[in-house]
């Protein structure tokens, strides 16, 4: 009678929970260190991009000037105040790339059209990057520092009228609080006035630029300046309103630090 012998199994290993746990709690650590720097370099590339289109902005608001007696663009079209058409529309034939103007650390507005006080405006006119009003693309009615909030818009400047177009800023990213849509204008004897340790939930002229800050890496905010280029800047430009809580003391912050220069003067031309 033969003997049954039962020959060997191969011995098969399999992951303890306790093991599984762990692999679990190394990609779950993993992840926590790669995803950070991740959305990093996507925060830096749409900072790149946003410094490209503002760069191509900037070309494009030369041309208008040269083809339009030196002039800076109008913040409505052909005429200020009554048209539905933003300064966008006057800037088309020159970039011809609706994209240009919107910010990619805000997206392009979720409403079909964007209603301002009395005036309507349809969104495909509606960027997220804004002009400078009061320092590059008007003038005001007001006599100084101190006695020009509320002054009234009397005229549109031109790129000779700048003494130093280099240091000028035209153009940037505004915000509407939380909101994903921007401005067409900034005041810039508003905007660079800004409450600087909070970020605004509503609107706010004051907080219209530096809020912008929060879709951008390192708190520096793209900009392009009167003469054309591009760069960025952070709060070395800006006066801290709980700082300088005064017109006075904003006043004289801005003279000593030589701020005026680039926001501009609102009731000067240079």
């Amino acid at each position: 009678m033969l003997m049954h012998q039962s020959l060997p199994r191969a011995q098969r290993q399999a992951f303890t929970v306790i093991e599984l746990l762990v692999v679990i709690a190394i990609i779950a650590i993993l992840a926590a260190i790669l995803f950070p720097v991740f959305e990093q370099a996507r925060a830096r590339a749409r900072a790149a991009t946003s410094l490209s289109n503002i760069r191509q902005i900037g070309y494009a608001l030369l041309m208008y000037a040269a083809d339009n007696d030196e002039t800076t663009v109008r913040l409505y079209g052909s005429r200020p105040y009554s048209s539905s058409d933003t300064w966008v529309g006057s800037l088309m034939p020159y970039v011809r790339n609706q994209s240009v103007f919107f910010d990619p650390a805000q997206g392009k507005p979720i409403l079909s059209s964007t209603t301002r006080g009395s005036i309507s405006y349809r969104w495909e006119w509606f960027p997220s990057y804004g002009l400078n009003r009061t320092g590059y693309s008007l003038y005001t009615s007001g006599t100084d520092c101190v006695n020009d909030w509320g002054s009234g818009p009397i005229g549109i400047r031109t790129l000779a009228s700048f003494e130093r177009p280099a240091e000028r800023c035209a153009i940037a990213p505004t915000t509407w609080g939380s909101m994903p849509i921007g401005w067409i204008y900034f005041r810039g004897n508003q905007a660079s006035w800004p409450v600087m340790s909070a970020f605004s939930d509503d609107w706010s002229w004051h907080n219209v630029v530096w809020d912008t800050r929060r879709g951008y890496p390192g708190d520096r905010i793209p900009v392009g300046y009167a003469d054309g280029h591009a760069g960025t800047i952070g709060p070395e430009r800006f006066v801290d309103h709980d700082a300088s809580p005064g017109k006075q003391d904003y006043c004289t912050a801005m003279a000593s630090r030589g701020l005026f220069e680039f926001w501009g003067r609102a009731w000067r031309l240079d």
